[in-house]
Parts: C-alpha cells; structure tokens; sequence
C-alpha cells in the first residue's frame, strides 16, 4: 500500500542456479563475476539481527529515534531515475534502500515476459546495483510489481503473466551480474499484502489466499516480504472501536508460506497502524509488533509505513504523534541488524 509520488520524492533461493544461453538468445553466452572477496554471501545480506526501517517521511525523525534508517522504502515505476537528488543524501549517509519497480498503468506482464522492456529494465536495476556499490552498501534489496494481488494490479495481467514477467527480469539481473550469487549487490525480495497469504477469508478481511498463484518459485526469490496493516474500519471510514489486528495475524501466515517455499528469510516491507481514541493503543501496538518481530529469527527487516491511504480514517502517519515515535524509537533500539561490509 502507498501514494505514488513523483520520483524526486519517491524516497523513502540462496539457491544459485544456471541460466541456459538459449534462455536469453540462441548462441550468447554470460560471463558472471567472481563472488567478492572477503563477504560472507547470504540471501539477506545482514548480521547482527533485523534491519530497522522505514518510508521517507521518517527521515526528518532520526533525531527523535535516537539512530538513522537501516534501510528505507522506495517506490518507482518504470521510467524513473534511481537514484534521485532526495534518494543520494540518504545513501551517502549510509542507509540501504528497498526499490520497488512497479509498471505504469499500460504496461503488461505479457510486454515484459515477451522483453519489450528489456533495455529500460535492466538499466534501472544496473543503476540501483552501482548505487550499492558507490555508496559502499553490501547489499541493496529490489523488488518487480510489488502487491501483484491487489485489484488495481490487475490490469497488468493475470497471476501466470506475473510469474512469467518477474522471472524474465530476474533472469535479465542475473545474467548481467547483479544478483548476490553473482557477485553484485542485488537481493530479490517478493512482496505481497497480507489477505493474499491467508488460506481462506477470516472475519474483516477480504482473503482472497492468492500468493500461491504469484509464487515465481524459490529459484527467483531470496526473501518472502508481507505489507500489513492495522486498519480495522478505516476503508470504510468506520471508527476501530476495540478491534486490534495481532502481529500474529498480520504476519503469521507470511512466516508460515516462507517456511514451506524454499524456507525464506522474510521482510516486513510495510507495517503500520491507525490513530485510536485511545492514543495509547497505536504506540503499544507498534511495542507488540517490536516483541513479535524480535521473536522470530527468519524476520530480516521491518518498515513502518508512515503515511496515509484512501480513507478519511486511514492515517498511518505518525510524525506529529510523540508516544508512538517514542514507541519506533524503541523498536529502533531492538533491530540491531547491519548490512554485511562489501568486499
């Protein structure tokens, strides 16, 4: 879930396998780079714990959180620059990033599978790549179509179109040495909303139960994302009332999908919660999804999204709330995760 926005704005498996010259042409071969020296290669590319992360609007916070972003999300679609004059300082100051590249509205699967695209794609992920390397990052977390699930996604085309077109463009990273087995700085991250991994429909929830269908298959993914919210009422602008959505609700069937694909490292890509009446419900959830995250190892990072949705009641931010800042600011002081140094 997020507003787009114009790119100068816009900041915010381990399996190895052998890709066949016929894949990307009849009689073109690939040379691959040697593996850095000196790095302990893993499909997260952190040690030390979980990436402490956030959007754009986080950053004017750090003072607040009493450290900077590990890592911050970032939204793009095909034909914007990465990275842009708001996204370099933020690099240079030494936090990764978590580029999504989403199509525009006419754009389909189908062109992407087919390399109608091909040139413009690759350039995109060559230059996310150099960024890693020029701001000294060993790793930099990618992601093609993010949420494919949801209903405004659709108009690319359906669920085997998505699988076709993101294993193309993951082939088209490997091929040219990008990815982390090949010794560029790319990890492939899979991102779905949340309903998509529940089995079937649950009370206040749509679960369609769809990830299955999108899979691309655990050669094309080194880590499972889930975007979760705590938003009881707020799409149809109906007060919360005393309806808490879990951690374990948000993110238990996600942890539950990644152990039986491939056993994936999972990111909690987006979480965030409204505003209650009782202003003291947002910063004790956001200490509950702190304590759950902490508490499952396969958890590699958590964003939280801080920003807003369709919906009068559909408010994430909370920049202009000080309890559930002190309450991030915490959760900054318990993700302790660092990248793994480049080579």
């Amino acid at each position: 879930m997020h507003i787009r926005k114009p790119a100068v704005l816009a900041v915010i498996a381990s399996l190895t396998f052998a890709v066949s010259p016929a894949v990307f042409g009849q009689g073109v071969s690939f040379a691959f780079p040697a593996p850095r020296e000196g790095v302990a290669e893993t499909p997260t590319g952190v040690t030390g714990g979980v990436l402490f992360g956030s959007t754009e609007e986080m950053v004017p916070k750090e003072p607040a959180l009493g450290r900077k972003l590990a890592i911050i999300r970032v939204y793009k679609q095909l034909g914007n620059v990465f990275p842009d004059v708001a996204e370099k300082p933020m690099l240079a100051a030494g936090s990764t990033m978590m580029v999504s590249l989403d199509l525009r509205d006419d754009q389909t699967y189908h062109q992407v599978g087919g390399g109608q695209f091909d040139s413009e794609i690759l350039n995109f992920y060559k230059s996310v790549n150099a960024a890693a390397v020029k701001y000294k990052l060993g790793a930099i977390y990618v992601n093609f179509e993010h949420e494919p699930s949801i209903k405004k996604r659709k108009i690319h085309g359906p669920p085997a179109g998505f699988v076709r077109a993101w294993r193309h463009v993951y082939r088209l990273t490997a091929a040219a040495g990008l990815t982390w087995q090949k010794g560029g700085r790319l990890h492939w991250v899979w991102i779905m909303d949340h309903d998509s991994y529940n089995p079937s429909p649950s009370p206040g929830q749509s679960g369609p139960g769809t990830a299955p269908l999108f899979w691309p298959g655990a050669a094309y993914v080194d880590i499972d994302a889930v975007d979760a919210y705590n938003h009881p009422g707020c799409h149809k602008n109906e007060p919360p009332g005393g309806v808490v959505f879990s951690p374990k609700r948000l993110f238990g069937t996600a942890l539950d999908f990644a152990n039986s694909h491939g056993n994936k490292p999972v990111y909690i890509t987006e979480f965030a919660s409204i505003a209650y009446p009782d202003a003291s419900v947002r910063p004790t959830w956001i200490g509950s999804v702190t304590s759950y995250v902490t508490a499952h190892p396969a958890i590699m990072a958590a964003d939280y999204w801080d920003g807003f949705h369709s919906g009068a009641r559909c408010v994430f931010q909370i920049n202009n709330d000080p309890a559930s800042i002190a309450a991030f600011a915490k959760t900054g002081k318990a993700l302790t995760g660092k990248l793994i140094p480049p080579g």
